[in-house]
Parts: structure tokens; C-alpha cells; sequence
């Protein structure tokens, strides 16, 4: 292993080495309903890891996505829960986190009466 993509790759390759062993587990005590939620995360992780072990530069790209993806996740459980769902310190650190690579994620949408900015959701709404 050469760099951080490349120990970041053989660690999502663990990922989905423990969907497939989960999968095995709950086929062998007879889930397969189960097993087949889990095989689709499984193969969406391996999507994933393909492109990323072909385009390591990605790498820093997959990782800041996920700040603003748990920034979302902290607004729902607010919205859900409350304020105090989590320590204050915890919520500003990753709403600062969030902020600081947001901008690299955002899209122009011109074609709207009033042209605007969005947040690329990836279909999580």
C-alpha cells in the first residue's frame, strides 16, 4: 500500500468482505430476505470500491461527501429528535465540517425561473 487511497481502498475492500460474510450467516440460519438487502448494499459497495481503486484521486472526493451526508443525517435526527438529541459541540463540529467542502458539492440549476443552487442529494431527497 503506497498511499492513504490505496489503504482507503483495501479498507472499504474489508467492508465488503464483512457484507459477504454476513450474508453467508444469515443464508445459513435461513433469512434470505435478509440476505438480499444485504447483497444489494454489498453490491453498491463494490461499485464503489471498483471506481474508486480506478480513480484514486476520488478518494478525498468520497470522504468529504460523507461530511455533508452527516450533516443531513444531524439536521433529520434535530428535526426528529430535538436539539438535544446530540452534545451542542458535536453538532457545530460537523455542521463546520460540512461547510468547509459543501461548496464543491453544490450545482446550478439555471433552467428554474429564478436560477438557484442546490445540494447534489443522489437521490436521498
Amino acid at each position: 500500500m503506497d498511499g492513504p487511497e490505496d489503504k482507503f481502498v483495501y479498507f472499504f475492500g474489508r467492508v465488503c468482505l464483512e457484507d459477504f460474510m454476513e450474508i453467508l450467516l444469515v443464508c445459513y440460519h435461513g433469512y434470505g430476505v435478509a440476505a438480499s438487502k444485504l447483497v444489494r448494499s454489498m453490491y453498491e459497495h463494490t461499485v464503489t470500491l471498483r471506481y474508486l481503486h480506478e480513480h484514486p484521486a476520488e478518494v478525498d472526493t468520497f470522504i468529504d461527501y460523507y461530511l455533508v451526508q452527516n450533516d443531513r443525517l444531524i439536521s433529520r435526527l434535530i428535526e426528529t429528535f430535538g436539539e438535544t438529541i446530540l452534545p451542542a459541540e458535536v453538532i457545530a463540529e460537523a455542521r463546520r465540517k460540512a461547510a468547509e467542502v459543501k461548496e464543491d458539492f453544490m450545482i446550478l440549476f439555471a433552467s428554474t425561473p429564478v436560477p438557484r443552487c442546490d445540494l447534489i442529494t443522489h437521490g436521498t431527497g
